[in-house]
This record gives structure tokens, C-alpha cells and sequence, in this order.
């Protein structure tokens, strides 16, 4: 099983089964209110690696991910329509679409 991922805004972001090793998903709700259906926060975790271009071929867009992480909350550009495709022998199995995302951390670790 593979994860893609897109990302649609200024530019164009995607990325495919060879570099998203990782997806979790997680749904906060607040512990001290009643008003549980209407204030839920969405978090997407992926995990995965940086691929360099080598010998001509083309790098991927981690880098792009990197630069849009950067971006000011405040400016339009820093939320973005992001798709997931969870992909099993070469079909597409099941789609989450976050009509408003943002980055919010990015981190690299070293092996």
C-alpha cells in the first residue's frame, strides 16, 4: 500500500508512494465544552523522506513543502487544497481532502 500526495495552491505540490512512508490522521475536540461537533481540529502527520535528484533525473517536491512551511499565516497563499491518496496494487483505495490546509511544523531528521 502507497500514499500520494497533492497540494494545490501557487504552485503545485506532489508527492508519490516513494517518498510518503507514513499518514496519520487526528481528531481533537475540546474536553470542557458541549459544543463538541463544531469546534473539531484536524491534524495530518506524514512521514517520509527527502529524495535528491541524481544523474540528470528530476528532485521531488519536498523542497516545495519546505518553502510553502515558511509561508505567513496571514498571507492567502499559506492554505492550500490538500488531497491523500491511499493507493494499493496501483488503484486508488480512498481520498482525504483537506479543502484548507496549513503547515504548521516541518521537521527534518537525520538516520
Amino acid at each position: 500500500m502507497g500514499i500520494r500526495l497533492t497540494i494545490e495552491g501557487a504552485e503545485s505540490i506532489s508527492l508519490d508512494e516513494h517518498s510518503i512512508e507514513t499518514c496519520k490522521f487526528i481528531t481533537d475536540t475540546p474536553d470542557d465544552s458541549n459544543a463538541r461537533s463544531t469546534d473539531v481540529v484536524n491534524t495530518m502527520i506524514l512521514t517520509g523522506r527527502i529524495l535528491t535528484a541524481v544523474d540528470g533525473d528530476a528532485a521531488d517536491d519536498t523542497m516545495k513543502i519546505a518553502k510553502w512551511s515558511v509561508v505567513r499565516a496571514e498571507s492567502s497563499d499559506s492554505y492550500r487544497k490538500a488531497t491523500v491518496e491511499i493507493v494499493a496494487e496501483g488503484e486508488d483505495e480512498k481520498d482525504v481532502i483537506a479543502s484548507i490546509a496549513k503547515v504548521i511544523k516541518e521537521q527534518k531528521v537525520a538516520e
